[in-house]
């Protein structure tokens, strides 16, 4: 793909034109980072609002000119205080909301956190897509009215999670209730969506195999290909009539499956807390279930955190890299008796990430490993990718296990895979809230292989 940069003011109708904003496709608007002399939340709003608003208008000139039904695709990236009033069709993604869930997960289970790594970066290995059988009719008709299973069959190069569908045609089945509500249980979900778009689509994820997929919905696919298609055929009509399947005398014996996720911490130590409130509603978990959360912050907070499942503990001190710091460790933490310590981003007061972050979390590795007798796991926020080999070393040389997880690439990656189709913010929203709809788990591999027993 080519690359084109444009200096201009992304207010301005005459540089929006000059961009063809009119013509696009896909619109993702960015709010201005603390640097900009609009500092204020108002000022932020108001110019958002703007944007959205000129643009949109452009789209509707342009498809009045051409013809063309106005179907362009937009994101806009901002804050709570920040958020326009109106969305005007876009796709509302708060900052940093991705990366506080997928945090969480590191500490509920340790190697998840490379698979949702993996899904969230549409660049590497499989990720989900959204497959309307409406748009590639009719060379899909022939799923219509088939159970999950049977469907099943005509992607063999992927993994059925689900489907997207209305709201209005899930509720001609109320008996049903295995079905997931996209609407988000509190206010800190994942990731703010339209009011609107929330309302007329719900997500339905692993649903029984029996179970066949509704009018005019999409199918929630995992693969490796983005232009992903049905297959005219099943994957039983390809295998020949005279093939018989495997079968033997002896009979098979299951084991029972067997969780793969570790032993639940007892203690948590949260460093670098500044108002990542999605992150403290993601550890609220049932899997945490009398789990105590430390917070180490250096001022007292607005409010206290309030958990259902997990105990938060707000703890002033040091938390940053100094003297201080390493002092209060001693002082206010008996830091041997914490199971899990996870470093988030270092900001400064105005919200943004220092450059010497990695740097940080590596001197905090150290710190805490000089003063501690037990191997804790480590969860850390790290900004660029070539600092993840002296990050994992830093853990193994000192005798403790390192989940880092690369911030940026976890946002950017959702981001794109959002602007491209805003409906899979609804699917993303069901996976990384742990405390409903559904979640990953390790399951181990040998208790599902059939053993063959030995008669007597």
């Amino acid at each position: 793909r080519r690359v084109v940069v444009r200096s201009g003011n992304p207010s301005s109708i005459r540089d929006l034109q000059k961009v063809s904003a009119g013509a696009a496709h896909n619109v993702l608007v960015l709010s201005p980072d603390h640097t900009s002399s609009l500092s204020d939340h108002g000022n932020i709003k108001s110019m958002l609002t703007t944007q959205l608003a000129c643009i949109r208008s452009l789209q509707q000139i342009y498809a009045s000119l051409t013809g063309e039904e106005m179907s362009a695709k937009g994101v806009v990236v901002a804050s709570a205080e920040n958020a326009p009033d109106m969305l005007m069709g876009f796709t509302l993604i708060m900052p940093t909301s991705f990366q506080q869930h997928v945090f969480a997960t590191a500490a509920l289970q340790r190697g998840l956190t490379q698979v949702y790594q993996e899904i969230l970066d549409h660049t590497n290995g499989a990720a989900l897509h959204l497959f309307d059988l409406d748009a590639h009719s009719p060379h899909c008709t022939h799923l219509n009215n088939l159970t999950i299973s049977e469907i099943e069959e005509y992607f063999p190069r992927a993994v059925v999670l689900g489907w997207l569908s209305s709201h209005d045609v899930l509720h001609e089945n109320p008996a049903n209730t295995s079905t997931t509500s996209s609407t988000p249980p509190t206010a800190s979900s994942p990731a703010d969506v339209d009011a609107t778009r929330a309302k007329s689509k719900r997500v339905t994820m692993n649903p029984r195999k029996t179970r066949r997929l509704p009018p005019h919905a999409q199918l929630v696919l995992l693969t490796r290909d983005a232009s992903i298609t049905c297959s005219k055929r099943s994957a039983h009509a390809w295998i020949a009539p005279h093939a018989q399947p495997h079968s033997s005398t002896a009979p098979l014996h299951t084991a029972s499956p067997v969780s793969g996720r570790q032993e639940k911490a007892k203690k948590m130590l949260l460093l670098n807390f500044v108002n990542q409130w999605d992150l403290l509603t993601s550890l609220d978990s049932p899997l945490l279930d009398g789990t105590e959360v430390f917070i180490l912050v250096p001022h007292a907070l607005e409010f206290l955190p309030q958990g259902e499942y997990v105990k938060f503990v707000v703890q002033e001190g040091h938390s940053g890299i100094s003297a201080e710091a390493a002092a209060d460790f001693d002082k206010v933490l008996d830091i041997d008796a914490f199971d899990v310590v996870m470093i988030l981003e270092s900001r400064l007061q105005d919200g943004r990430v220092i450059d010497e972050n990695d740097a940080r979390a590596v001197a905090a590795i150290m710190i805490i490993m000089e003063k501690r007798d037990t191997q804790p796991h480590f969860v850390v926020a790290v900004m660029r990718p070539s600092s993840l080999p002296v990050i994992r070393a830093t853990g193994l040389n000192n005798y403790a296990t390192v989940t880092p997880v690369l911030c940026n690439e976890l946002e950017s990656g959702a981001i794109s895979q959002i602007l491209w189709n805003p409906d899979l913010l609804l699917v993303y929203r069901d996976f990384l809230e742990p405390s409903w709809g559904v979640r990953l788990d390790f399951v181990d591999a040998s208790s599902l292989v059939p053993v063959q027993t030995k008669m007597n």
